[in-house]
């Protein structure tokens, strides 16, 4: 894991929270603690946004509240953090000052989201159509692709959405085990990749997207080459959403039925990276640290933070010095 300095965090004024647990609607952010340069500083999770009630107020930081956020996803050029919240239909926008702002609301049945970096817009599936929305900066909302339901697939099966560079959307159908790839002109297509398909991430343009396939605990790189099992663990059967660090070759998942954060390498080790274990929002350090269902996570390749999406307890967390 690399190690990162009081020096080179100076640009993360997040929320940070001094012993983890809800604040009072009224606390502020309190910036990362600076020190003597070169001091290294301990791998530690920390709150950015949220103050642990279920609510759909905008504010700064802990002031703010959240109603079951789930997907995530960056804008690493623009710095904001787009979370969504099913049972609220909105997309929040969260920057990386921890300022929330709601970016659209009254979605019909939305899943999951990612940011097309490509194209400055968020994609958010429909689980009600098997459709997919673009969603641009100013909040207005667009069709933009319809995933086929002609194998009697039920529309309910859309899992995870991720996007590559080059714009192109991949969608994981989980029931089905299979692969949507949505390219920028909008046609689709679909491969087999396994009965539990669930968690995908597209580190690089047009090369190999990688999924995880619940049902079999496997990690897998699908590519024109075919398909190949890079990882495989019993810890990675119930993870659901997945991010993946190019400075470390790393993936990290949420497993939100265990609480945890669990790391996949390149080289096939995989191993809890953070939690407890128990279901609470306790900050500190990655082994003394609590989620409560952490759902989405997303990588800031600008920073090297990982976000997280903590769904029962109403809060968007941060990882950083790992």
């Amino acid at each position: 894991m690399k190690l990162r300095t009081v020096a080179m965090t100076f640009m993360l004024i997040l929320a940070a929270c001094g012993g983890g647990g809800a604040a009072s609607p009224s606390a502020q952010p309190t910036p990362i603690a600076t020190g003597t340069p070169g001091t290294v500083i301990p791998a530690t999770v920390q709150t950015v946004a949220g103050n642990g009630s279920a609510g759909n107020t905008n504010g700064s930081g802990r002031s703010a509240t959240f109603a079951g956020p789930t997907s995530i996803a960056i804008d690493v050029v623009g710095g904001v953090l787009y979370v969504l919240e099913p049972g609220a239909t909105d997309i929040r926008a969260v920057t990386r000052q921890g300022a929330v702002t709601t970016l659209a609301g009254g979605l019909s049945s939305p899943g999951s989201l990612t940011f097309d970096q490509a194209n400055a817009s968020v994609i958010v599936t429909n689980t009600a159509t098997s459709a997919l929305l673009r969603v641009t900066g100013g909040g207005a909302s667009s069709a933009y692709a319809q995933v086929p339901t002609s194998q009697a697939i039920p529309p309910t099966v859309l899992g995870q959405i991720t996007t590559d560079a080059s714009g192109n959307v991949y969608v994981t159908a989980n029931r089905a085990g299979d692969l949507f790839t949505v390219v920028p002109a909008g046609s689709v297509s679909s491969q087999a990749v396994g009965p539990g398909a669930q968690g995908v991430v597209a580190p690089s343009a047009d090369g190999p997207v990688y999924v995880v396939d619940q049902g079999a605990g496997a990690l897998q790189r699908i590519s024109a080459a075919g398909t190949t099992t890079i990882a495989s663990s019993p810890l990675l059967q119930p993870t659901q959403s997945m991010t993946f660090d190019p400075a470390d070759s790393t993936f990290y998942l949420t497993d939100p039925r265990d609480n945890r954060i669990i790391a996949a390498t390149m080289g096939g080790q995989v191993t809890v990276f953070a939690g407890t274990g128990t279901a609470a929002e306790t900050d500190g350090t990655l082994a003394a640290a609590s989620f409560n269902a952490p759902s989405g996570i997303a990588y800031d390749a600008s920073s090297g933070a990982l976000f997280v999406s903590d769904t029962n307890g109403n809060t968007i967390r941060e990882i950083v010095g790992f």
